[in-house]
């Protein structure tokens, strides 16, 4: 328990380097956003013209007897969703690189930005794929049972999400992908003695946290809005720090 509780005690400093960086990403990922919208906001306009429908109304049949051009339009449209979700993955990969690298005093390079993209999208796929298979399962329960397969499933998925945070902390102690994908299976699945208790605080902490944030919800959306993701991007920062802190015995 005392292990517990000193693991508790961030450093500060680095917490509050955490903190700007998360605000940071989500002020790119709003702008990358923007531009795209803005971007991609003329050529529907123009699919809305030539084919004399509203862009989300398309079809295969409004399309063949629409200008020639539409074709060109939606080719480029579905080429600008393309760039968008892979800029945005690369801005999600850099700063979440950047933040394992303040933990663990270590530099930012493109290299490694694009190392760590590459582990995300594997163990992306990877858990995505679990959770699609324990979902079908689920889906073909009947009766009282689907209510402990949805909650099974919740389980799982938050399961994932702490194995991800594993694979982020193995990669920022070793800039290794295979290694970062061993050692969420030998360190978050074979040692999760050591971070089972951690875990158990971390969900009390932030149930607290969620308490307490109801005491403003009388507060205009807006300013609730803005104060949630505030909240949570502290809350995340805390849980990096705390989650190494709780592995800081393991050696790669």
């Amino acid at each position: 328990m005392k292990n517990i509780i000193k693991s508790m005690n961030v450093d500060w400093k680095v917490f509050k380097k955490l903190v700007a960086y998360n605000i940071s990403f989500f002020i790119a990922f709003l702008l990358i956003f923007n531009i795209f919208s803005f971007i991609t906001s003329g050529i529907t306009s123009k699919l809305s013209a030539n084919a004399g429908y509203d862009a989300s109304k398309l079809t295969v049949e409004s399309l063949k007897i629409s200008q020639p051009n539409v074709g060109g339009l939606m080719f480029v449209l579905l080429v600008l969703v393309f760039l968008l979700i892979v800029v945005q993955m690369y801005n999600y990969s850099f700063f979440e690189n950047k933040i394992w690298n303040i933990i663990f005093n270590k530099k930012t390079t493109f290299r490694n930005t694009s190392k760590f993209l590459l582990l995300n999208l594997l163990m992306t796929t990877i858990f995505s794929a679990m959770l699609f298979i324990i979902f079908a399962v689920i889906s073909k329960f009947q009766g009282n049972l689907i209510k402990i397969g949805v909650m099974v499933f919740y389980l799982a998925l938050l399961f994932c999400i702490y194995l991800i945070f594993v694979g982020y902390w193995a990669f920022g102690r070793t800039h290794l992908v295979i290694k970062s994908l061993r050692e969420v299976y030998n360190t978050g699945v074979k040692r999760i003695d050591l971070t089972v208790l951690p875990l158990i605080v971390s969900i009390i902490v932030f149930i607290i946290v969620n308490l307490i944030l109801k005491v403003f919800s009388l507060l205009s959306e807006m300013i609730l809005l803005i104060l949630s993701s505030i909240t949570l991007v502290a809350y995340l920062a805390w849980f990096r720090l705390y989650l190494t802190n709780a592995l800081k015995s393991v050696k790669l």
